[in-house]
């Protein structure tokens, strides 16, 4: 998008409401704007009758009978999209090419799919209230009968990965518990024995980890699974660096130090809970 844009349609008092994610839409522009912020959750339930009625209380007749159209020519929703957007020009023409070029690679992929690949990424990224919400999202929508449990099963345990990198333990172990009932993978049970122990609900963690050899195994794993070797070394050597300091009586230059690791380790949680 480039430039400022002045929306000019009309605003009407009936919205179009998208059940997949609760949204209520009230201009052709708002609607523009959800296709190109929301393109991995879109299927062809978007373009209907009840679409085709909200461009006419928008007086977008114009757009109305084009979509209608398309509709009974049995037009992909990479054309129809790519018209909905031509037509209101709240995208400039190659914004709305890249975007008809990703929905033509998303062709025969689920949008259950689509959404936990968003929220995967999100996670990788260390965007965790915006992964957060894309898994909470898709366990909203109605379960799709030819997704297997393993798929249910992962959503589950990515979004208490979600909950423990964002430090809620409790709410991290319910969602590897629920996970676990719905796939009984050994990984899912080694990531609940790992927040339980976080909790420091130490009962339960002894209970959930009936073998104790596997128990100790996995605990050694751990030392090293949330950050690479690199990371630790990076760190380590950070900390190194401010207790030599110390340890030479530079109490200014080690306070420094501290004060300026700690604004960094600030600043990185707050990234991660935007």
């Amino acid at each position: 998008m480039e430039g400022l844009l002045i929306c000019t349609g009309k605003r009407t008092h009936q919205p179009l409401f998208i059940y997949e994610t609760k949204t209520n839409i009230f201009s052709v522009e708002e609607l523009c704007f959800y296709i190109y912020e929301n393109i991995e959750t879109l299927d062809e339930k978007l373009f209907d009758d009840r679409l085709i009625a909200f461009f006419k209380r928008c007086d977008r007749e114009d757009i109305a009978l084009r979509v209608e159209a398309l509709l009974k020519a049995n037009t992909g929703i990479g054309e129809l999209v790519r018209t909905v957007l031509s037509y209101v020009n709240y995208y400039g023409k190659a914004e709305v090419e890249h975007l008809y070029v990703k929905l033509k690679s998303f062709e025969g992929q689920p949008v259950e799919e689509r959404l936990k690949a968003v929220g995967d990424t999100l996670l990788k990224s260390k965007k965790y209230a915006m992964a957060k919400k894309q898994y909470r999202r898709l366990l909203e929508m109605d379960v799709n009968e030819y997704m297997d449990k393993a798929f249910y099963g992962k959503i589950w345990h990515n979004l208490g990965v979600v909950y423990a990198r964002m430090l809620y333990f409790k709410a991290s172990a319910e969602c590897f518990k629920t996970a676990y009932e719905i796939y009984p993978d050994e990984s899912i049970k080694m990531s609940l024995l790992k927040v339980l122990q976080l909790t420091g609900d130490i009962e339960e963690y002894i209970q959930a980890g009936t073998d104790e050899v596997k128990l100790e195994e996995w605990e050694k794993k751990w030392q090293l699974e949330e950050k690479s070797v690199e990371d630790y070394l990076s760190e380590e050597g950070e900390v190194q660096a401010c207790m030599e300091l110390y340890q030479r009586g530079q109490i200014n230059g080690y306070n420094e130090s501290i004060k300026a690791l700690i604004d960094k380790w600030k600043k990185e949680y707050r990234e991660q809970m935007k």
